[in-house]
């Protein structure tokens, strides 16, 4: 069993990461985006 702020902190960090990965993502899907407009120029 974990106290109270470790489990916050845990939480917090997943957080981070999911927000990371969701911006990162994007951005990948942005840098798809771009190619795809370079390929079909």
């Amino acid at each position: 069993m974990q106290p109270n702020w470790a489990r916050a902190f845990s939480q917090q960090c997943h957080i981070q990461s999911f927000k990371t990965l969701l911006t990162m993502s994007h951005r990948f899907r942005f840098f798809d985006q771009q190619i795809d407009m370079m390929v079909e120029c």
